[in-house]
């Protein structure tokens, strides 16, 4: 049992070093985006955006609590000797449903270029249909391009 708790403890230390280490970069994309957006539009713009970044910045940390929990999920069979979860899997599997979410609100306040920034390799396959349904043509086959 020794054996479980070492490699369960190393397991879940990784995976909460990597579900931090991702959303520190996504924190710090949104940090930029909202110094770029202050500095480029009109402060009433920027009173109008800045709710919505804000509101990007609480569904990551809502991301981010899923992610710990996905963690969590994927340490305990380790415990109870069972077989476990392919701890990338989940991580990927995360990162594309924020993709998804992120889509539809990336398309709706910015351009449709920056759709295919979080939706990253999968933007050939799996939220290629988000893509079709939330931006133009041309983002479509940057985005097919973009996944190969």
């Amino acid at each position: 049992m020794q054996a479980n708790e070492e490699l369960s403890a190393v397991l879940r230390g990784g995976l909460h070093g990597r579900f931090q280490s991702a959303f520190h970069l996504l924190e710090n994309a949104l940090e930029v985006l909202d110094d770029n957006i202050a500095h480029s539009v009109t402060p009433a713009k920027y009173d109008d955006l800045h709710p919505l970044l804000q509101q990007v910045g609480e569904q990551l940390l809502l991301l981010r609590r899923l992610g710990e929990h996905a963690a969590d999920a994927a340490i305990a069979p380790v415990l109870q000797d069972v077989c476990v979860p392919q701890p990338m899997d989940l991580l990927e599997q995360l990162r594309e449903i924020g993709a998804l979410f992120m889509i539809p609100y990336l398309s709706r306040h910015f351009n449709s270029y920056t759709c295919i920034a979080p939706a990253a390799a999968t933007s050939e396959d799996t939220t290629l249909p988000m893509m079709i349904r939330y931006t133009n043509e041309e983002t479509v086959v940057l985005s097919v391009l973009n996944g190969m």
